[in-house]
């Protein structure tokens, strides 16, 4: 899509998200445009990453399919394991071998 048609979409999208995400908004800075997140959606770099790490041991224990996003037939567990063992391992000081059992009872999904 060329770039000089993409401001009625784009402001769309961004206001059809106003329901789920209350405050967010659109600016444009020269070529570039960006997505306006109001501090009160903001939750950090942390709390963020115990939600993901929730929502993928969640998906793991329920046996649901990977992401649309994710690349099909690769073992999904496998691709997060190492970020999310190194993160305890550095938050926690030491191997965190409870998280083995994601690899041991991961299954491709096809």
């Amino acid at each position: 899509m060329p770039t000089a048609n993409i401001a009625v979409p784009l402001e769309h999208r961004v206001a059809a998200l106003q329901a789920a995400y209350p405050g967010i908004g659109l600016t444009k800075h020269g070529p570039e445009w960006r997505v306006i997140v109001p501090d009160a959606l903001r939750i950090g770099h942390e709390a963020h990453f115990a939600q993901t790490a929730r929502r993928f041991l969640d998906d793991v224990e329920h046996r649901r399919p990977p992401p649309a996003w994710e690349k099909p037939n690769t073992p999904w567990v496998v691709s997060f394991f190492p970020a999310f063992s190194m993160h305890a391992w550095v938050a926690k000081g030491s191997e965190p071998a409870v998280f083995a059992f994601v690899l041991i009872d991961a299954e491709p999904v096809e």
